[in-house]
């Protein structure tokens, strides 16, 4: 997987990413992609620094933020850039359930660019 953009700012602005909306908005996103309980769970919440200047997140971690800042944005195109590629089973597991949940609540064309696994099964049709 390309490695998730995080900035050097907080969790609810990488998720916010230069768009208006509340605290909420934001919280409800995060609900969604089962990444709320991870970021309360830190000392700052919402508020926690991270990026260079911050605190290290895992893997798992950044993919739950910047999927939940794509939720945030409800895209109609989505492009996933070898989307799974080098991670481990749990991390893999966190991007299916997200896009499981992606899917299922939007109206959403996904192109996905994979050199050599795809989640096949998220698909209708694969060319």
């Amino acid at each position: 997987m390309q490695e998730p953009t995080l900035l050097s700012l907080s969790i609810k602005d990488n998720i916010a990413y230069g768009r208006s909306a509340t605290s909420d908005q934001i919280e409800e996103d995060a609900k969604t992609i089962h990444a709320h309980d991870f970021i309360t769970s830190l000392e700052m919440g919402y508020e926690t620094q991270v990026g260079r200047t911050g605190l290290t997140l895992t893997e798992e971690q950044k993919i739950k933020i910047s999927i939940t800042r794509v939720v945030l944005s409800n895209p109609s195109i989505l492009l996933l850039d070898e989307v799974t590629s080098g991670l481990d089973f749990e991390a893999k597991k966190v991007v299916q359930e997200a896009l499981d949940i992606l899917i299922y609540m939007t109206v959403l064309s996904i192109f996905c660019i994979c050199v050599t696994e795809i989640p096949i099964d998220l698909f209708q049709e694969v060319n």
